[in-house]
């Protein structure tokens, strides 16, 4: 439209006389060539559209392909929920904090979420060996060594890579797996090794991860906030100033260590993207009122609440909601109680129904 009002504007420049007269002005010329405007605005998006799959091919991220990437029904997503549900559930979590980072500072908030998504893709090989996934109270590591340990931790960055390839994830996707990480220590596993080296130099490379650092102001903000929610995880009374504090501790950390030298990221910014964080975890643990119904089982401080065996509703019960059915039927003897592993149910044929019906 705003072509075809351009060139309606330039023909009747054109056909301005010396005196400012219009002379000699052709309609039907301007007519068709607003319409071949028009007509050619059209095209050209259509052309735009079409040639998304060509720009991608040749390696261009669109938000096209990043949308696609984001619904959490992708193969390798559904893998990694099946396979390491903590990790899946802390991926989306770090997801949520990344994105609102990115917004309060102008960073591409869409890339930064799809990237939390599959950061930690590599854990799902070995699963059992990630806090987050560990359910049996056991712990995988208390068998190895503590360099043992932390190969094992670092392998899960080039897994991640291994699988980025594999199922075809685009170069930042593909980047970020590495780079949350940077080349940042594994302080547990490095000061249980100091620990247990009778005196010995405990060589720090094997500790850390392969990098390379953040090179984008997203592969920050993602670093940033995978430390954060899991460091948040530890708080037992999570309130904004512990939040904060434990924020500011771990930007503390990771800007000591020289993991934000390659990264855009001004302290402005900084402070923007803690004030983000805040205010995403302080909806996440936000306060709830206890229910007096199941205050003895909230308010059990860590003991043991035994399972009620009264009144539980199991699928032998019959509904008792089923009106017009004698009581006798709805709670039988239970000598009359049948055997339904051993009794064959007989489905009636399917009738299609009446207009009363």
């Amino acid at each position: 439209v705003v072509g075809a009002g351009l060139v309606l504007i330039l023909t009747l420049l054109r056909s301005q006389g010396t005196t400012g007269a219009v002379a000699g002005l052709d309609w039907s010329s301007a007519a068709f060539s607003a319409i071949t405007a028009f007509a050619a605005g059209i095209m050209s998006a259509m052309m735009a559209l079409g040639l998304v799959p060509a720009m991608e091919a040749l390696g261009f991220l669109t938000d096209y392909k990043l949308f696609e990437l984001a619904n959490l029904n992708h193969p390798l997503l559904r893998r990694l929920m099946l396979q390491a549900p903590g990790t899946y559930h802390h991926s989306v979590i770090v997801g949520s904090l990344s994105e609102a980072a990115c917004e309060a500072i102008g960073a591409n908030a869409l890339l930064a979420r799809v990237a939390c998504y599959f950061h930690d893709v590599g854990k799902g090989l070995k699963p059992q060996y990630f806090v987050e996934n560990q359910r049996d109270g056991g712990n995988r590591h208390d068998r190895l060594s503590p360099e043992q340990s932390a190969q094992v931790i670092i392998a899960h960055v080039r897994e991640g890579g291994v699988l980025a390839k594999q199922y075809d994830l685009p170069r930042p996707i593909y980047d970020n797996i590495f780079m949350h990480h940077g080349t940042g220590l594994i302080p547990y596993f490095y000061n249980r090794a100091k620990e247990q080296s009778n005196g010995q130099v405990v060589e720090e490379a094997l500790f850390r991860y392969p990098g390379p650092k953040p090179n984008t102001r997203e592969a920050g903000i993602i670093m940033l906030a995978d430390k954060i929610e899991a460091a948040c995880r530890t708080i037992k009374e999570p309130t904004e100033e512990r939040i904060r504090a434990m924020i500011q501790a771990i930007v503390n950390s990771v800007m000591s260590d020289g993991q934000l030298e390659e990264c855009p990221i001004t302290l402005k910014e900084l402070y923007r993207i803690a004030d983000a964080f805040v205010a995403v975890l302080l909806g996440i643990y936000h306060h709830r009122i206890e229910y007096p119904t199941t205050k003895n089982i909230s308010s059990g401080a860590g003991k043991y609440v035994p399972v009620p065996t009264q009144g539980t509703i199991t699928l032998e019960i019959i509904n008792p909601l089923r009106s017009g059915i004698p009581s006798d039927v709805l709670m039988p003897s239970p000598g009359l109680m049948p055997d339904y592993e051993s009794v064959e149910a007989e489905i009636p044929p399917r009738t299609p129904p009446t207009d009363d019906a």
